[in-house]
């Protein structure tokens, strides 16, 4: 990994903790960037990260690869570094804690069907991984990693393995597939249906719907 400012000062790095397996490794690292800091920062690795960052602070980025045109895009709570992907960022720069999610080249490849190439649309969707479950999977991973218990190695190797799911779901799926999530199925909406339709008085509860 590699990381420059426009005077070569990269952030103070300090590893607080961390576990490492043949496919994936999780990084507990307390960074003190430059104020104001910009940088671009590259990784032969795919990286998925969790930044545990004070109120207000902000930070935005561009990969080299983006040729949208549409310049800086929020870098948000959680982001995601291609490998060998030029990563242009800029921030308010000062302290902040990290959880890194590190993949072996060989295996993130191996799940995916290939090391996918990545067009402007989801590279910009890499900088601001949204939804609570990939927050929640790397907070779980950093617990870990600080506080490790039985079979550590194990349970980092398979949340990792979902933390990489996941991103393929948001990253790598059809537009149209993406927005069908989170909605009901046709099966379930008609069983809502003759629900709500036998019902002889009274509406229906909301845990009675669920």
């Amino acid at each position: 990994k590699r990381a420059r400012g426009p005077f070569g000062r990269g952030p103070v790095w300090s590893t607080v903790a961390e576990i490492r397996t043949p496919t994936t490794s999780v990084e507990v690292v307390d960074l003190e960037w430059p104020k104001p800091v910009e940088y671009t920062w590259i990784d032969a690795k795919p990286v998925m990260t969790l930044m545990c960052r004070p109120a207000g602070y902000a930070a935005e980025g561009r990969y080299r690869d983006d040729r949208s045109g549409r310049g800086f895009a929020r870098i948000g709570q959680v982001f995601f570094v291609p490998p060998d992907s030029e990563l242009a960022g800029r921030g308010a720069g000062g302290g902040l804690r990290a959880a890194r999610c590190v993949f072996e080249p060989e295996f993130y490849a191996r799940m995916l069907g290939g090391a996918p190439r990545l067009d402007s649309g989801q590279l910009r969707r890499c900088l601001d991984m949204r939804g609570t479950l990939l927050p929640s999977l790397l907070k779980r991973l950093m617990e870990e990693a600080v506080s490790p218990g039985f079979a550590s190695a194990a349970l980092a190797e398979s949340l990792g393995i979902a933390i990489l799911i996941e991103w393929a779901r948001q990253v790598l799926a059809d537009p149209a597939e993406r927005d069908r999530r989170g909605r009901l199925s046709p099966r379930q909406l008609r069983a809502i249906e003759d629900h709500v339709e036998g019902l002889e008085i009274g509406a229906p509860s909301v845990s009675d719907l669920a």
